[in-house]
């Protein structure tokens, strides 16, 4: 991904002159781009992937691609060439990659440094004097605690407080009444053509320097979900401020009680004509006065109001800031998809993950939505793609898929994730899923191509995939499968290989690897030969014998009932319907099936 950094002039003309050819495929669903730059006067190489597999571009489409990318993630002044490679084995992106990698490197250890002392400025103490006119300053000392601090900052001219954070998410950046930029402030987000907020011009002695507070707009009306009567008639539909709102509302309930006190003037009257012979005369009297009382009252606030104090008839609402809106993402989120997505990271932040940057478990913070919106501080992503390049020992580098605990992630292949592995991940039917395979396909421009290969990753049960006993078989019936996945006890019957240690591997589960070459599979019983064969770090099975599905994927049950080598409806096969025969144990047309297909398995 896009990575600004500074190298020396040398290491760039070196580049120049050695730019790689690179053997181009006809067309491909990713391209690597690479761009070459300028900046402040010393040059440096970012990279970038294009495309996201599943639209196929051409040499010269992608080269397009590349240069928008380029200029569109960076000032377009700066790029000087882009290069670029498809990304598949063999088609010159690893090349390119290298190339670019070469160009930085000599600013590496110096962007570095920069990205360590940033992490650790972050994480560490700090100490910020808010100053009259300059904003939160941060100080180089007064960081060993709140009272040091404060003493600094009393004796810091022209401060009006301090503040003393412990980490990152307490700086003054973090107070969400500082806008950092003037179009994050004066936005139309409801269409109207009008700007919801005014950039105020004044530095607040508590923002950083250069933030700035946001203050709702006055020329902004605001349409009320109830309206308010209004006693000259019609009514109040939108107002401009709190102010103007609570005027009308004041005027309604005016007019409302001015009314409840004439209905009870009167009323006191008709008890006081009826009292003289009710004995109430006394009581009528007390209504009339209380209601005249609080009419003239009602009348006179205003008066009173100012008397009191004149700003109160004002209606003048206290200038406050509006709140900079920031966004929450899913912990599930990538830095690689945020990217795609149009987010932006801080360069700065990216951290050398276990193969480096930019690349499996490389951790970034995330700065902003693609609409300019900022994110909650401190919200990190992690980049989770492998490049076909990085792999653990053992596993296979063109299959590789970078899975992640949340701090740290690993490219590894599907067999690899064995109930007891070196990762401490447990495996699981999603994470399993996840390490798939990509397919490949006879004609993958087909809007429904035809399998080539297909590959699966999944995650099983199976006894025999966790015993290195050479021709383990397992004896099963439907208690001791389901016994298996549940485990607590060891499961009677099953094989004397079947040792405690096996059951609690089972139990727990592997992940497996499967392929199968469609283009040998014609007819249904193609899909009982010994050749497909299901993988994992300790062992490896025939597809044909793994016949329970309540054991997990893949199985020659589903796989045969599924027939995804597309025997009945791909030209040139034998047209068959594959169904899994429960009485013969295996798959077979049709026309020989002697039993309906039993899906807990068994042969």
């Amino acid at each position: 991904m896009l990575r600004v950094g500074k190298i020396i002039v040398l290491l760039m003309a070196l580049a120049s002159f050695a730019a790689p050819q690179v053997a181009f495929a006809e067309r491909a669903s990713k391209w690597w781009c690479a761009c070459y730059l300028t900046t402040d006067g010393s040059q440096t190489c970012d990279e970038t992937i294009i495309g996201d597999g599943s639209v196929f571009f051409d040499e010269t489409e992608a080269q397009t691609h590349c240069q928008t990318a380029c200029t569109t993630n960076l000032p377009s002044s700066t790029v000087t060439k882009v290069e670029i490679g498809t990304y598949v084995a063999g088609g010159g992106w690893e090349q390119v990659s290298d190339d670019c990698k070469a160009v930085r490197d000599g600013s590496n250890a110096s962007a570095s440094a920069s990205a360590s002392s940033s992490a650790g400025s972050s994480a560490a103490q700090a100490c910020f004097c808010n100053i009259a006119g300059q904003g939160a300053t941060q100080q180089a000392s007064g960081t060993s605690d709140a009272e040091a601090c404060q003493k600094l900052c009393v004796g810091t001219p022209k401060s009006q407080g301090y503040l003393y954070a412990t980490d990152s998410s307490q700086f003054p950046s973090a107070n969400l009444q500082c806008f950092s930029k003037e179009e994050l402030c004066e936005k139309d987000m409801d269409g109207d053509g009008i700007n919801d907020g005014t950039f105020d011009s004044k530095q607040p002695a508590e923002c950083p320097s250069g933030w700035h507070y946001c203050y709702p707009s006055d020329t902004k009306k605001y349409t009320l979900q109830i309206s308010i009567p209004s006693p000259s008639g019609g009514a109040v539909t939108s107002v401009y401020n709190y102010g103007e709102y609570v005027n009308a509302v004041y005027k309604y309930l005016l007019g409302f009680a001015v009314t409840i006190a004439i209905v009870f003037v009167m009323i006191g009257g008709i008890r006081y004509v009826v009292g003289a012979t009710t004995g109430e005369i006394g009581k009528a009297k007390d209504m009339i006065v209380k209601a005249i009382t609080g009419l003239i009252l009602l009348l006179f606030a205003y008066a009173i109001l100012y008397t009191v104090n004149p700003e109160l008839i004002k209606m003048k609402v206290p200038k406050l800031p509006m709140i900079r809106q920031v966004s929450l993402l899913s912990g599930g989120d990538s830095c690689d998809a945020l990217l795609n997505e149009g987010y932006t990271i801080d360069r700065n932040s990216v951290t050398e993950g276990r193969y480096g940057q930019n690349i499996c478990g490389s951790m970034a913070v995330v700065t902003t939505k693609p609409d300019g919106t900022e994110v909650a501080d401190g919200t990190t992503c992690m980049f989770m793609d492998c490049f076909g390049r990085a792999v653990e020992p053992g596993g296979n580098k063109e299959t590789a898929k970078c899975l992640s605990d949340g701090a740290t992630g690993w490219c590894v292949s599907c067999n690899q994730i064995y109930a007891e592995n070196d990762f401490g991940i447990t495996p699981s039917v999603s994470r399993c899923a996840s390490l798939d395979p990509a397919d490949t396909y006879v004609n993958a421009s087909e809007t429904n191509p035809a399998y080539d290969q297909y590959n699966v990753c999944g995650f099983t049960h199976e006894p025999t995939m966790f015993t290195s006993v050479a021709g383990a078989t397992a004896a099963l019936t439907a208690t001791t499968a389901a016994a298996i996945v549940s485990g607590g006890t060891l499961a009677a019957g099953v094989g004397a290989w079947y040792t405690l240690d096996v059951a609690d591997e089972a139990m727990t589960g592997s992940c497996v690897d499967m392929t199968i070459s469609c283009q040998k599979v014609v007819a249904c019983a193609d899909y009982n030969s010994s050749a497909w064969q299901v993988t994992n770090t300790k062992t490896d099975n025939e597809l044909y014998d793994l016949d329970w599905p309540i054991l997990g994927d893949p199985n020659i049950v589903d796989v045969c009932n599924s027939d995804p080598c597309g025997v009945r409806t791909v030209e040139g096969k034998s047209k068959e319907t594959c169904v899994y025969n429960e009485g013969t144990g295996d798959c077979r047309a049709t026309g020989f099936v002697q039993a309906e297909p039993d899906m807990t398995g068994g042969h």
